[in-house]
């Protein structure tokens, strides 16, 4: 399930000020977390109840009883629970969110009426890695590479961006038989390296997204001004709390679209 994998939209626990205070065994207020992908069945659609800020309770609610429709304007296609975790799927294959397109889901709970609406973006274009390897120097310690301007290898990732909208990349290693770098190389934990939103029509990958020598997929996703603005909100200081972002009428969260292309490189030992 590639949208629930993405490392894109962790649970939307939304934290709300501390002056408006909700009691959700009474107030219903619909999260909404959901990401269309161009040419990717729509199998991630998460429906929670709202988290006060400063609750007990640290996962939202799940909705698993609520009637969930996706629409382009002329056909409606209608999503089904996925077991009782709150995420709805499309059970039609055949649907797979296109470019350019306009999407609007409509979610009937507890008497209300949620809805929100996102256009998919354009795939990204010309992407291209000014090297097919990435010669890593794996006798070196972090410290002595960031010490040693002559170790620091990197590959430029380019791509057209005429209109300056936002990216994000993604780099995970794809081979069958990975190697662990022997000194710790990177500043991220995990499997993938997940970068910021940005502008420009250029990112660079150096030893510090890898952790693992062997083939590696590149994404570049292109995304809309709601997962920014998601983004922004998540990464805020809590001790400056502001209202969730959100472009869900009659709810809270985020409905939002990307579009993306991959390229491949090869980290090896220098």
């Amino acid at each position: 399930m590639m949208a629930r994998t993405l490392l894109v939209f962790p649970l939307f626990l939304l934290a709300v000020c501390s002056e408006n205070t909700f009691d959700p065994t009474t107030v219903n207020e619909v999260v909404v977390d959901g990401c269309l992908i161009a040419g990717i069945p729509v199998d991630s659609v998460r429906c929670t109840l709202l988290i006060p800020y400063g609750g007990d309770v640290q996962e939202g609610v799940s909705v698993n009883d609520a009637a969930v429709t996706i629409s382009d304007g002329t056909t409606e296609w209608p999503l089904t629970a996925s077991g009782d975790s709150g995420y709805y799927h499309c059970s039609d294959s055949s649907f797979l969110p296109r470019e350019d397109s306009v999407y609007t889901i409509e979610i009937r709970y507890d008497r209300k009426t949620i809805s929100a609406s996102t256009t998919v973006p354009e795939k990204p274009a010309w992407l291209a890695l000014s090297a097919g390897t990435l010669f890593i120097d794996t006798t070196l310690s972090m410290r002595e590479m960031m010490m040693d301007s002559g170790s620091l290898s990197k590959i430029d990732l380019s791509f057209d961006n005429p209109n300056s909208v936002y990216h994000f990349v993604v780099v995970e290693n794809v081979d069958s038989t990975p190697v662990d770098l022997q000194t710790d190389t990177s500043f991220f934990n995990g499997p993938r390296f997940l970068s910021r939103p940005f502008k420009g029509t250029n990112y660079i990958i150096s030893f510090a997204q890898i952790k693992q020598l062997g083939r590696h997929k590149v994404t570049l996703y292109r995304v809309n001004q709601e997962y920014v603005d998601l983004y922004d909100y998540q990464k805020q200081d809590s001790r400056n709390l502001n209202e969730p972002k959100t472009n869900v009428v009659n709810g809270l969260g985020i409905f939002t679209a990307v579009n993306c292309d991959s390229v491949f490189f090869y980290a090896s030992p220098k």
